[in-house]
Formats: structure tokens, sequence, C-alpha cells
């Protein structure tokens, strides 16, 4: 086995789980219209989903170094137990790393201590393996390694132990690094271009400067960087410039996207669309009610891609039940999808507590679509009376299910296939809508 291949292969792989678990908690940030660290229901969210990243990416992560102290021993010649993957982050772990860059107010700085969590569990593996066996390790470097990687890889082959960890974790992960721990048994195998005499010679040049205390090592430390900085100024200047360019079009489609979940005030100020509620039930007071709530759902959610829902009965035109704060649960799939948690205590107790048929749900659709396949699985499993969505655009939609029950997943499925014949999203719901009042005897119309 070529361990010099293998362990390139190694290190970019690991490289793309770090970049990729970065990317995904970055885009989710930029994804939701008026982010802010300092609003704790989109931090809660936030979390959630890092949770999740970091776990679907540590088991990649983990079982990566898995494979490669496996690979490792058997080239060396030894007869070792299989390697046994580290913890995976717990919440804690998560959210105090996520709620502790956020007070930088920087979202990469954010993603960027998700991707570390997911490195960390590599060389958690590797290290807590390689002191199970006896084995030695160093931190070999990799790419455009910085002044403390070069010192750390200074420091040679050591015997793992205990004292490599801290808290039960490997130190020294930081950001936008591709060095990571080595391991080898009865000095075999060494690593291409691992010079650990070379590393050292070159944090002693910088302890002997004039300007710098040999004494104190962060002191030597930023005296390298001063030599690689000039060494590489044009290229960090580079990278600067095009980290700002990139930071500048993130802001841009965020502004973007917020304004596309504007309400249209023109229209919901207006008294025609007042009258589209003014006849949905045969309760006058139930209409006012549904009208009253509707403005307050569509001024709260304005320029947001959340929802509000409530429950409202037909027999008094009192709101039985309500869902303003959106709380978010993580389901780990293959693309970690996070779904709102729409039936909180209240909406429950509305819906155990009232009988079938007098209650009437109302909620808002940011993207301004028709009823969506869950929001008739919705009506299925609740048994409402039916279902009102009032669109940002100003549309108005009521719904009913038929006697024929259909999942949420048929109608959805049905959809795509429309979009995929070449109909916008629009008319692909509508021509949903039609085949299913055919096909399930679904009521629906646009008011």
């Amino acid at each position: 086995m070529d361990i010099g291949s293998a362990w390139a292969n190694y290190v970019r792989r690991l490289g793309k789980l770090d970049s990729e678990a970065t990317k995904k908690v970055g885009e989710y940030i930029g994804s939701i219209p008026g982010f802010s660290f300092t609003n704790p229901e989109d931090m809660n969210k936030l979390v959630g989903y890092a949770y999740g990243i970091s776990a679907k990416y540590g088991e990649g992560a983990a079982a990566l170094a898995c494979e490669m102290y496996d690979a490792i021993g058997i080239a060396s010649g030894q007869i070792l137990p299989p390697a046994e993957p580290a913890d995976l982050p717990d919440m804690d772990e998560v959210a105090k790393a996520v709620r502790g860059t956020a007070k930088t107010g920087n979202p990469k700085n954010v993603s960027r201590s998700v991707g570390r969590l997911v490195k960390r569990t590599g060389a958690d593996t590797t290290l807590k393996n390689a002191i199970r066996d006896g084995a030695e390790f160093a931190w070999i470097p990799n790419g455009d390694t910085c002044a403390f990687c070069i010192t750390l890889a200074s420091r040679g082959w050591q015997r793992a132990s205990a004292k490599a960890l801290k808290s039960g974790h490997s130190e020294h992960i930081h950001s936008n690094c591709d060095c990571t721990y080595g391991v080898r048994f009865n000095g075999q195998p060494t690593y291409k271009n691992y010079d650990p005499d070379k590393y050292y010679q070159m944090y002693e040049d910088a302890r002997n400067e004039d300007d710098v205390n040999p004494f104190d090592s962060k002191d030597i430390i930023r005296a390298m960087r001063r030599k690689q900085y000039a060494l590489n100024k044009g290229k960090i200047n580079a990278q600067k410039r095009a980290a700002y360019a990139e930071k500048k079009a993130i802001e841009q489609e965020k502004r973007s996207r917020i304004n596309s979940y504007s309400v249209n005030q023109a229209v919901i100020g207006t008294k025609d669309y007042r009258d589209k509620y003014l006849s949905l039930t045969s309760n006058e007071e139930a209409n006012a009610k549904l009208y009253e709530k509707a403005l307050d759902i569509l001024d709260h959610r304005n320029g947001t891609d959340y929802e509000d829902m409530h429950l409202i009965s037909v027999e008094d035109g009192l709101v039985k039940g309500t869902q303003t704060k959106v709380e978010y649960y993580t389901k780990v799939s293959e693309d970690l999808r996070h779904s709102h948690v729409w039936y909180n205590k209240d909406l429950n107790s509305a819906i155990k507590n009232n009988p079938q048929k007098t209650l009437v749900s109302l909620h808002n659709h940011p993207e301004s679509l028709p009823p969506s396949g869950g929001d008739f699985q919705s009506q299925f499993d609740h048994g409402y009376k039916g279902g009102i969505i009032a669109c940002h655009n100003g549309d108005v939609y009521y719904y009913e299910v038929g006697k024929k029950k259909f999942t949420g997943k048929l109608y959805d499925m049905t959809v795509d296939k429309y979009k995929k014949q070449g109909y916008s999203e629009l008319e692909a719901y509508e021509l949903t809508l039609k085949q299913f009042a055919r096909d399930f005897g679904i009521i629906w119309r646009k008011l």
C-alpha cells in the first residue's frame, strides 16, 4: 500500500468534509431573511441546524480517520483491534461554539466553528486510538501552513498519551487549515515532506531576531507570521479582496430575498382585499376575525419567509389556538431538512377541545403560492372545516379536503411533475389543485 498517496487522499477528503460543513452553515444563515445573532429565535434554530451538520459530517470525519488509522497499522505490520470513532460533539458543545463565535457578529466565524468541530472529531479519533495502542503522533503540515502549525510540527513525533487531549478533545484545531495528526508505529511509516528539524529551525530563526522576546512563544510565532506575510503579501491581499467581494454579494442576495417576501401593502390595504374575507363562513364575527388576524400575520411576517398560524372558530368567531413563534427541529438526513414544529401546546389544545369541522386554519405563505401538500395533510390529520392562506402578494386561497384521502407527498410530487413539464411554479400548483379536485374531491378557490 502506498501510504503517501493514501495519506494525501485522507487529508483531501477530511478537508472537504470540513469545508462542506462550514459551507452548509454559512448558507443556512444566509438563507434566513433578517437573520440576527441577537434574536433568540434565530439562534435556537441555528444551534439546532449546526448540531445536525456537526453530527452528519463529524461521522464522516471519524470514519475517514478510522480508515486511515487501520491502513497505517496494517502497513506497519501491526495487529490491532479496529479503530473506534470518537464521540460526536454534543448539543452543549455545539451551542457553546456557535453562541461564542456569534458574539463577533461575523457569519463566517460561526460557520467555521462548526467546521472545526467536524475536523476535531477526526483528530479525536486519531489520537484516542493512538493512545489506546501506544502509537506516536505528530502534527503534519499541509498546504499553506501558518506559523502556529509550523510551531506544532516542530515538536516532532511524540508518544500518544492522555496529555495530548484537553477535556477529552484534541487541541490546536483552527479554521482554514489542512494540517492534521499523523500516527506511526515503530518509526514507520514516514510522511513525505514532514521535516520537524526544518520547522524547528524556522522557529529558532524567529526566536533569535533582535526585536523578539526569546522566552515568549507567542512573540516568536508573531515574528514567524510577519515573515510569512512579507513573502505572501500579494497572495494574502488578493484573498482579502475576494473575501470582501463575496461578502458584498451575499449581502446583496440577502436583501433581494427579503424584498421577495415583502407584503404588498398597496393590495392588502384596499376594500377589495377586506371583502375577500367577509363571506368565507356563515358567521360574520368569524369572518371579521379572520380578516383581522390575516392583517396581523402579514404585518408580523412582512419581509420574512416564516409563517404564523391561527385556529378560529366558525361558531363564535374566537381565536382558539395560535402559533406566532417559529420553532424548528433538525432531522438528520441526506440534506438535513429543517421543518416547522407547527403544533405547539396552544394549537394542540384547540384541536383537542373543539369539535371537528368547527375550526378554520389561517396562515400565510411568504412565497405567495397556493395550498401545499402539507396544508392538505394537516387538514386531514386535524379535521379542520377549511383552511385559508394569506399570501404576501395579496392573494387569498380557501381550501377543503374531500372524502377521499391522499398524502401530502403525493400532492407535492404532482406539483413537481407539472414543473418538470415546463410550467411555472404557480401554474404547477393550480394544475395540481384542479387535478386533485377531480380525483379526490378537494374544494379550493382563489378569492
